[in-house]
């Protein structure tokens, strides 16, 4: 298990992301001790994460994506976000704009070891 801030370096996100993440639904922590109320992460979370991160850097609302994270089956949540759509130009703009993100993220992970 490890500690919020730890989780959050790790993730390259701040600890408020991650506190507002979980008022969301979106990712709750694997562990919350009891008397220090510290929170605590499975490092098998940092996948959900980085999914939830892709699908709000492709400008999904954070309802649409909790009803995609929490989905048990692959097209379950397909039908819930009937939101407008990306044009293709902002999608890609927007994968673009992840990708490079995850190059930063990689790289700082790389340096940190």
């Amino acid at each position: 298990m490890i500690r919020i801030g730890d989780f959050a370096r790790l993730a390259c996100v701040s600890v408020r992301a991650l506190r507002h993440y979980e008022t969301k639904g979106l990712l709750r922590p694997g562990h919350v001790d009891t008397k220090s109320r510290y929170r605590y992460y499975d490092l098998q979370q940092l996948a959900t994460l980085e999914r939830l991160l892709l699908l709000k850097a492709l400008g999904l609302p954070l309802h649409a994506i909790r009803d995609l994270l929490g989905a048990t089956e692959p097209n379950a949540a397909s039908i819930t976000y009937s939101g407008p759509y990306l044009p293709p130009e902002d999608l890609y703009r927007r994968m673009c704009k992840w990708v490079g993100l995850q190059r930063l993220t990689l790289a700082r992970r790389g340096s940190n070891t």
